[in-house]
């Protein structure tokens, strides 16, 4: 593992840890698939399925304009909430509240996201890399917007079902 002795390095670092946190929670994603009843929320994951991957070629994208592979090590912190959220999920044996609980895992996934790219938005904008800067402020409001499509699909529609769980 080389040092992190400059805020270019912990650019980098940061950009790896974010990478590898897309592509787990593409994987995720895409594993949830069917898990979940409101079709509000599977649209609204359908499309941030197809966003992920546009995060994941633009950070590519971004490596290559860096000349530094992308190869880091696995995000621990993505890996712990979705582990974390995954048991949840399974224990949910209600339909109604395993959607609320997905919504959770992915908000929280989101919000450690929004994190990292706001983060590594300021390091890219301090160190004057613009174009970097405009790639990772276009990838961060995305996700900000998926999360606020996730809460207002948690207050209108599953919440509500949730509350009140059929029971068989």
């Amino acid at each position: 593992m080389k040092d992190i002795s400059t805020l270019k390095d912990l650019l980098i670092e940061q950009l790896r840890e974010l990478y590898n946190a897309e592509k787990q929670q593409y994987d995720t994603l895409v594993g949830l698939s069917n898990t979940y009843i409101s079709s509000y929320l599977d649209q609204a994951i359908k499309k941030h399925i197809g966003e992920t991957e546009v995060h994941i070629n633009e950070l590519e994208r971004i490596f290559h304009e860096l000349d530094v592979p992308s190869f880091g090590e696995q995000s621990q912190a993505m890996l712990g909430l979705i582990s974390e959220y995954n048991d949840i999920v399974e224990r949910s044996t209600d339909q109604e509240i395993r959607d609320a609980a997905i919504i959770a895992l992915v908000q929280y996934m989101e919000h450690f996201e929004i994190a990292g790219y706001g983060t590594v938005h300021a390091y890219a904008e301090e160190l004057g890399l613009d174009d970097i800067a405009a790639k990772l402020l276009f990838i961060l409001k995305e996700e900000k917007r998926f999360d606020e499509r996730l809460t207002q699909i948690a207050l209108m529609h599953i919440n509500k079902k949730a509350k009140s769980p059929i029971i068989f």
